[in-house]
């Protein structure tokens, strides 16, 4: 997908924050491991909920501003396979949740660094959501010795 512009920068991000959120939901019925699934099920939500703020940011922005020029992102950096095995162990789910939330954080981190005046004020969304995905990478990095007993 071409990062050209704030709109397609803003729906590249909406795709992201879909595909994070489905990834944990089928993580979570997934995984036998009810702490695991737990933590999956409320990463799920937090997309939901982000995904949510993405649109409304999205439906609010003026047209001239969607079409302001954007220039050194390629979503091929970012983008994220979601798709979970009918057989996947936790250790297994936790090295890809941890492959999602740091390609996800890159994405929000470089989006500021090249596009931050473009931005403008949405730059401040995407910089809590970067902050976000930093906190939930170290929460599954402290998490990720769970018994699978």
């Amino acid at each position: 997908m071409d990062l050209g512009t704030f709109g397609a920068l803003l729906r590249f991000a909406t795709e992201l924050e879909r595909q994070a959120e489905e990834f944990y939901k089928s993580l979570a019925s997934k995984v036998r491991h009810s702490s695991a699934t737990e933590l999956f099920s409320g990463c799920a939500r937090e997309y939901a909920r982000r995904l949510r703020l993405l649109e409304g940011i999205r439906q609010q922005s003026i047209n001239e501003v969607l079409l302001e020029p954007i220039s050194n992102l390629d979503s091929r950096l970012y983008f994220f396979a979601a798709k979970v095995s009918d057989e996947v162990d936790v250790e297994a789910a936790f090295d890809a949740a941890l492959k999602l939330e740091t390609n996800v954080e890159a994405f929000y981190r470089d989006s500021l660094r090249e596009a931050g005046m473009v931005l403008g004020e949405v730059g401040r969304v995407f910089r809590k959501l970067s902050e976000e995905n930093r906190e939930r990478r170290k929460t599954l990095l402290s998490l990720r010795e769970v018994p699978t007993t």
